[in-house]
């Protein structure tokens, strides 16, 4: 070392490995960005297409907006079965039903109450499986 000092700058935010932190190291400002491009990409649809009828509408939510969304993907899909037309009065299980789609806030896993003694105490949990079943 020739002895020199680098001095480092002091950031607010910072994005490394795709994730954004805070200097509290905090996820609020990687979940305001992942937002804001969710929000850019429900625009860019709602603008792009005339028709929207369920089957292209589940496509381009599936393949454009869930990428972005790993976190608050209850609100985002809320949202985006709001925006057709004919799901219109229905409720939100009605609509994920109609469009095939499963809710994150349905349960994924399940306390394990198969009567097997459990290593330490009764809350064991087991993973659900389910199957995304498509129209025919």
């Amino acid at each position: 070392m020739s002895g020199q000092k680098t001095v480092l700058q002091n950031t607010v935010e910072e994005k490394d490995l795709g994730i954004w932190m805070d200097s509290p190291l905090k996820f609020s400002v990687h979940v305001a960005h992942a937002a804001a491009k969710a929000n850019q990409i429900l625009g860019l649809i709602r603008r792009s297409f005339v028709h929207l009828d369920i089957t292209l509408m589940k496509q381009l939510y599936i393949s454009m907006v869930c990428p972005h969304l790993e976190f608050g993907n209850v609100v985002w899909q809320r949202r985006f079965t709001k925006m057709i037309k004919v799901m219109k009065g229905k409720s939100y299980k009605e609509r994920l039903q109609k469009l095939n789609l499963w809710s994150l806030e349905e349960e994924l896993f399940q306390f394990d109450d198969r009567g097997k003694g459990t290593r330490g105490h009764s809350l064991k949990l087991v993973k659900v499986r389910w199957q995304v079943h498509t129209e025919q």
